[in-house]
């Protein structure tokens, strides 16, 4: 799965189908929380749900977007 900053170009390769803990991460690691990122994710990924937009060929918060088809689908 990729997530890509739409503002900069920035992509970020992950290796799981998670795409709330993805867009937690990156919004950790932009607002210098990744000690909580690491220590209580869940808090922070709830605090964050509410921003996260499901579309039609991704999900997206803020810059940060994950396309769709970058979501591997195991059988």
């Amino acid at each position: 799965m990729k997530a890509i900053n739409l503002s900069t170009g920035e992509e970020r390769i992950y290796s799981h189908n998670e795409p709330l803990m993805a867009l937690t991460q990156c919004y950790a690691s932009e607002n210098n929380l990744n000690s909580k990122f690491a220590t209580n994710r869940k808090a922070l990924a709830d605090k964050i749900k509410a921003s996260v937009r499901e579309g039609d060929h991704g999900f997206h918060m803020g810059n940060w977007s994950i396309p769709k088809a970058t979501i591997c689908v195991s059988a």
